[in-house]
């Protein structure tokens, strides 16, 4: 067929040339022709005219004929009418191909054809929107503004025909719009969530079910440094959110046939974003997400707990706050919850956490174990050792209310685990005293006394004790610091009343006669057992205690064991009387002035009996003991206040230490050869260092 016979060749020069008028009026002329072709029923020469104009205009090497080619094919499909859904192939396939044509005009020229096409074949396009779509979004980044506009009005057409239309194929389009999701360029974000939005708004289709697919690009635009697009996608997220709550069909927080990324495992990374209004919004969607999902959420315990633990340390005063109540909620399920949880998991993310360098972080770590400590005792019991050593680092936390949160932890597995793990658990802890000289002088007490507390302070005091008179002799100088330090402790701290009160009931070690009124036990009868249990806790500490010869002698004054302090100050002479011991003494006899010892001072009063006379021997020993001192003048102003010397020695009935109180004296003399050992070893060491270093020649 000869071109002439498809299309007139005056009309042909026209549509090629330059001027927009003489192509305009070109077009207007094939669309008469298209018209009276329909008229006529003439399909062939429709289908030559049509395939012509692509093939001789749209393909051609010129810029003007490609132009006067997309003015013709949209003259045609103007001219067809409703009949040209019958010729689209012909009609657009050339149109797609001018999308990406290197001259701006032309690619307007496309945009403005496609936009005639549609207009005119309406839904019957959308079997090509994938292709439109694609073309779309290339086109709405284009340098010329009117390319931009032309995509504009394209845009705006195809949205309304897919919202009108009942059967849109939303799973062809999903692959689309993930392949363009992840870009950051404004212009195809924006489009992407104006459509997201509309599709959303359409009854017939479901796009929370295509949620997991799209929403880490959502999340990614709330970080977008244009404003108009940030509110769109929170605007689409609230909306998403929203729906979410509303309807009863089952969510999918975990991957699924979608998406093999669930929403869940997004909104955790989202929660570490760098950007404020992405973890906002996050940490509110987790919020929402545990009441919603319950057990469902089980097996995403761990990770959601570790994204809390991040967020309730946000510098961003909202983030903290949100992710504190998501925290607590978290909390609240998984306590609640009767499905399995994977424990280890969650304990990985909590040991973890406790070494974080935020203290809100490091306190709900150990909030999370002390709740699965109370949840699953048994549980916890099995995996100790997945936590316990971090919680013991913890004890080395410069924050106060972390270290004693963390020994209501330690008190908890201790309490939880039976007497196995609470022996192991208190050597761990003097274990690590003895090798952190600094933790036991910074924390030691505060340490001690929080794990009395919460504990029992006899079962505490008892089981430290044991220890050290089981390890003493790996190390006796430290056995005899600890010692100090829990001697003082059992003075002074008010956790240790019970102890104290029950060491008070002793009345003594050995057999003697009941107190008067004035005496320790305030004139009530102590019945034999108490007494029994008592000395059998003073024996208990005092074989420990013995590595501090000035704490042996307060836990005496203490159990009002008399008797035993006076035979134990005749043998101080063998101890290392250092600067460190005497201000040990100088401690006691401020100690002796205090309420915790009115039973002593008020037994220095009953004249004329043993006890009274081994007080008084024992209070002048300490007095021999002291320099010329402030507590010297007081322990001497002390004692003028009482009877002298000779009186008492007049009033004495002479007797020997008994069998008890000879046991309990050797116990003392044989510590206290040990540490002389020790020391004179210590010395030997040193010296013969010194005398190497003196021949060794000098390098």
């Amino acid at each position: 067929m000869d071109n002439s016979d498809i299309l007139p060749k005056e009309v042909e020069v026209k549509l090629g040339a330059s001027s927009y008028e003489r192509r305009k009026a070109a077009a207007h002329e094939i669309e008469n022709l298209i018209k009276a072709l329909v008229a006529k029923g003439e399909i062939g020469k429709i289908n030559a005219l049509i395939a012509f104009l692509g093939d001789e205009f749209v393909r051609s090497p010129s810029p003007n004929y490609r132009k006067g080619g997309l003015i013709g094919l949209a003259a045609c499909a103007i001219g067809l009418t409703e009949n040209a859904k019958v010729y689209l192939d012909l009609l657009v396939e050339p149109v797609f191909k001018c999308f990406d044509d290197p001259e701006s005009r032309v690619r307007y020229y496309a945009c403005e054809s496609m936009f005639n096409i549609v207009k005119v074949c309406r839904e019957h396009t959308l079997r090509y929107f994938n292709k439109i779509f694609d073309g779309l979004c290339k086109l709405c980044v284009d340098v010329n503004i009117d390319v931009k506009n032309g995509v504009g009005l394209l845009d705006r057409l195809v949205k309304d025909i897919v919202t009108e239309c009942d059967d849109f194929d939303v799973a062809s389009f999903i692959p689309l719009l993930q392949k363009y999701i992840s870009q950051t360029n404004p212009y195809i974000r924006h489009t992407l969530v104006m459509w997201i939005t509309a599709l959303d708004s359409v009854p017939g289709i479901n796009m929370l079910e295509w949620l997991p697919t799209f929403l880490d690009g959502l999340f990614n635009m709330l970080s977008d440094g244009n404003r108009q697009i940030r509110q769109a996608a929170d605007l689409a997220l609230g909306e998403f959110l929203k729906d979410i709550k509303s309807k009863d069909s089952p969510v999918e927080f975990g991957p699924c046939e979608v998406s093999s990324v669930g929403m869940i495992s997004i909104l955790v990374a989202q929660c570490k974003s760098r950007h404020n209004f992405n973890r906002v919004t996050a940490v509110h969607w987790i919020y929402e997400f545990v009441p919603l999902g319950k057990e469902k959420l089980v097996p995403f315990f761990p990770i959601l707990v570790e994204a809390m633990l991040h967020c309730i340390s946000d510098d961003v005063a909202e983030i903290k706050e949100n992710a504190s109540n998501a925290n607590s909620i978290l909390m609240d399920v998984v306590q609640k919850a009767e499905a399995t949880i994977d424990l280890k998991g969650i304990l990985e993310k909590l040991t973890m956490n406790l070494l974080n360098d935020n203290e809100p972080t490091r306190l709900a770590s150990l909030n999370w174990i002390s709740m699965l400590l109370e949840k699953l005792p048994s549980e916890m019991s099995a995996e100790v050792d997945a936590y316990f050593y971090a919680l013991l680092r913890t004890l080395n936390d410069e924050e106060d209310v972390i270290v004693e949160l963390d020994i209501q932890v330690i008190a908890l597995i201790c309490r939880h685990n039976g007497k196995e793990n609470f022996s192991r658990i208190l050597k761990e802890i003097y274990s690590l005293f003895a090798s952190d000289q600094t933790l036991l002088e910074t924390r030691g007490s505060l340490i001690l006394r929080h794990l009395c507390r919460w504990l029992t302070p006899e079962r505490v005091y008892r089981e430290l004790a044991d220890i050290i008179r089981t390890t003493c002799e790996e190390n006796v100088v430290f056995a005899s610091v600890i010692v100090q330090m829990l001697n003082i402790i059992l003075l002074t701290a008010n956790e240790l009343d019970p102890l104290r009160a029950k060491l008070k009931r002793c009345q003594g070690v050995t057999p003697m006669a009941e107190f008067s009124t004035a005496g320790g036990n305030n004139g009530k009868n102590v019945s034999t057992a108490d007494r029994d249990e008592s000395r059998s806790l003073f024996t208990t500490l005092f074989n420990s205690w013995c590595h501090s010869p000035v704490s042996a002698l307060s836990l005496c004054f203490l159990a009002q064991a008399y008797d035993l302090a006076s035979v134990l100050i005749t043998n101080f002479g063998m101890a290392d009387i250092s600067v460190g011991f005497l201000m040990q003494v100088d401690k006691l006899v401020q100690l002796l002035e205090s309420p915790i010892f009115i039973h002593v001072r008020l037994e220095m009063l009953e004249k004329g009996t043993e006890r009274h006379f081994a007080l008084m021997k024992t209070l002048y020993g300490m007095l021999m003991l002291l320099p010329q001192s402030a507590a010297f003048k007081t322990l001497q102003n002390r004692l003028a206040a009482v009877a002298s010397m000779p009186s008492m020695e007049k009033g004495r009935k002479s007797a020997d230490p008994s069998v008890a109180c000879k046991e309990y004296i050797h116990q003392f003399v044989t510590v206290l050869a040990k540490h002389q050992h020790f020391q004179h070893e210590a010395l030997s060491e040193k010296k013969g260092d010194v005398e190497s270093g003196q021949s060794s020649p000098s390098k």
